[in-house]
């Protein structure tokens, strides 16, 4: 099973139970919004007054997460010509060579080639390279991270994936000039904790650990649920069986005004241009109306 990090209501109810298993009852009923210095190191401390021993939830925590989950799944944007390669392949980091081919090859012609050379190599692609870049959920893609109920298509999907729409925007390109050709596609992709960096791991761990409390004890509507992870970057390539879905989003591309339940799922392998059910957690989900959260 792999957690969608804006279906807090799911993963809420599956962890929640940990909360119990690790906090004294007194702790729980004395935890409120405005504890300080924060709500895990509240928590911490009012538990080691009852234990005798202080110790970090959060490592604790992490290792029931990833117990609980084999990963994420995560939302890839790209742009492709067809889905042949991703059936086959999957989805592979290119190489820092590979990148600045592909800039070339996209870009040449359409800006002064000293211009072009500037902006390939002011998009770090020696950084850049040998990664998979992703949403940490469709919430995020969308753009519906602070309350929006409708959002629009990743310009990733627009340029054709991470780096391109780095270097048409360095190069002052314009969205019709990036889409000459190809189809805006997003992909739902379930990516395992091991192909993932640690530090990676445990921002996502922090970040539902929180939103497992905001869900448990407040109202979760005033709230962003999302977390601060907003990008998942692999150095794994994604095989073809770690795609669970796709969407073309090409009639949608330009619009701001996209729902949730706009996105027209199919499964990778059997995409045949006709709509299918979709499951709730990537179409029904309301995130409207959240407040912020330092």
């Amino acid at each position: 099973m792999y957690l969608e990090i804006d279906d807090f209501k799911k993963w809420g109810e599956r962890l929640a139970p940990w909360l119990t298993q690790r906090f004294h009852p007194e702790v729980l009923a004395r935890f409120g919004e405005t504890v300080q210095p924060d709500w895990i190191s509240w928590l911490d401390a009012e538990q080691a007054t009852r234990t005798g021993t202080y110790e970090s939830s959060k490592k604790p925590f992490e290792l029931h997460m990833q117990y609980s989950y084999e990963g994420i799944r995560v939302i890839h944007a790209t742009r492709l010509d067809n889905l042949d390669t991703v059936r086959s392949s999957g989805l592979r980091g290119w190489s820092p060579s590979e990148l600045r081919s592909a800039a070339y090859d996209r870009f040449r012609g359409e800006v002064e080639s000293a211009m072009l050379e500037r902006s390939i190599e002011g998009c770090l692609p020696d950084h850049r390279g040998g990664r998979v870049y992703s949403f940490a959920s469709l919430s995020h893609a969308l753009g519906l991270n602070y309350g929006n109920c409708v959002g629009s298509i990743p310009d990733f999907a627009i340029h054709g994936g991470e780096f391109l729409r780095c270097v048409a925007l360095q190069a002052g390109l314009g969205v019709q000039n990036a889409r000459r050709s190809g189809r805006a596609f997003l992909l739902a992709c379930d990516v395992p904790w091991e192909f993932m960096p640690d530090g990676l791991v445990q921002g996502i761990a922090q970040d539902i650990f929180f939103n497992l409390l905001t869900w448990r004890f407040f109202d979760a509507s005033r709230y962003s649920m999302l977390g601060s992870v907003e990008c998942i970057s692999t150095t794994r390539d994604i095989p073809p069986k770690q795609i669970q879905l796709v969407a073309d989003v090409e009639h949608l591309v330009g619009r701001k005004d996209i729902a949730r339940s706009e996105i027209r799922w199919e499964r990778v392998h059997r995409f045949v241009g006709q709509e299918m059910s979709v499951p709730t957690t990537l179409a029904e989900n309301d995130y409207s109306n959240p407040s912020e959260r330092s």
